[in-house]
């Protein structure tokens, strides 16, 4: 097991860069390590004299320092987005090795009224999405054109209030986006026709909340998981887009902490604030490993290296875990990627199903 050592309270892999990008909490620098936990050279969005010059709003009183409130990786884009304190978006791209810095700024828009805390990259929207704390909406950007392109709101609960946005992800398949909120509610939205399209019942997450989202493309199935020690499995139907419950993940004996799947295998992952980690089959929702860590650190990320035969977890520092079969798990990802099929079709006549691979 290889470690890095840092107090980081936001991570991504990057794939395309082959890099695992982090962020310590309340800071100004983004830690980038390569796959033994080396450190790479830093993106500092301070060492930018004109980014440190913009203003605040002029009826904001407070002067806001240059504090990257979240991050996330566009493996479509090849760019790191950042949403600042400073009222500021600021991107990286790979193109010209992340040396050029552009931002803008986001209190330039009339429905925009305090700095973005959150930001997301939907794929199959191929764009930028962020939320604040004071409104609790959905923005979704232009960055070519430094604008904003459109606002989702929240339904009200029974108090009348919106709850925060704890965690959003998109379903490339089912084109919808999933939003876990503070106030213990699951929205899914049709982002086109801005709406709401699933409901889920307003008492299913009464417990614990939601607070971590994942989607299995492979299996198709919805994870999500709250201050229980329990993982719901859920299955939405793609052309009535009703929710079913298919079954829970038991057998963490503390509160469940981080999830995550590994595509193409159906498998998934989870971990608790003890520092204890689960395999799970998704199929038959049974354990098939438990791994105790000898560290108590509570586990807050945790994200599949299958390429690479290993898992990223992450706590108080960045942990890379490898398989055993390591070897064997490499060379038969590099063999699905080198061979990915480019044209299917069923023969009738021998009652068989042709694919053609790359």
């Amino acid at each position: 097991m290889v470690v890095f050592c840092c107090n980081f309270y936001r991570t991504h892999y990057a794939p395309g860069i082959n890099r695992i990008l982090c962020l310590d909490a309340l800071g100004n620098e983004i830690s980038v390590l390569d796959m033994e936990c080396n450190l790479d050279p830093r993106f500092n969005p301070k060492n930018n004299k004109k980014a440190r010059s913009i203003q605040p709003r002029i009826d904001q009183k407070e002067v806001r320092e240059t504090i990257i409130m979240g991050f996330a990786w566009s493996e479509q884009q090849r760019r790191i987005g950042c949403c600042m304190k400073d009222f500021t978006m600021s991107f990286w791209d790979e193109a010209d090795g992340f040396k050029l810095e552009k931002h803008f700024l986001t209190s330039t828009q009339s429905e925009v009224s305090d700095f973005q805390s959150k930001i997301w990259f939907v794929d199959y929207l191929n764009t930028w999405i962020t939320t604040d704390l004071s409104t609790n909406n959905l923005y979704s950007w232009d960055i070519e054109k430094e604008c904003l392109i459109k606002k989702l709101e929240q339904p009200l609960d029974e108090d009348g209030k919106v709850g925060e946005i704890i965690d959003l992800i998109g379903i490339d398949i089912l084109k919808l986006l999933v939003v876990a909120t503070s106030n213990k509610r699951l929205h899914v939205f049709n982002y086109h026709k801005n709406q709401i399209v699933v409901n889920f019942k307003n008492n299913e997450f009464q417990n614990g909340g939601v607070y971590s989202l994942v989607y299995s493309s492979s299996y198709k199935v919805l994870l999500t998981a709250g201050y229980t020690k329990q993982v719901t499995c859920w299955d939405i139907d793609p052309l009535y887009h009703d929710a079913t419950k298919i079954g829970i993940l038991v057998g963490h004996r503390s509160l469940i902490s981080a999830t995550e799947v590994i595509e193409k295998t159906p498998m998934c992952i989870t971990a608790d604030d003890t520092g204890a980690i689960k395999v799970w089959d998704i199929r038959s929702l049974q354990c098939i490993q438990t791994i105790e860590l000898c560290s108590k650190a509570r586990i807050n990320r945790l994200i599949s290296l299958i390429g690479h035969g290993k898992i990223c977890f992450v706590s108080n520092r960045v942990n890379l875990l490898e398989f055993d079969d390591r070897d064997e798990l490499k060379k038969k990802y590099k063999l699905d990627q080198q061979y990915f099929p480019i044209f299917c079709e069923y023969s009738s006549l021998n009652n068989e199903l042709i694919i053609a691979t790359r």
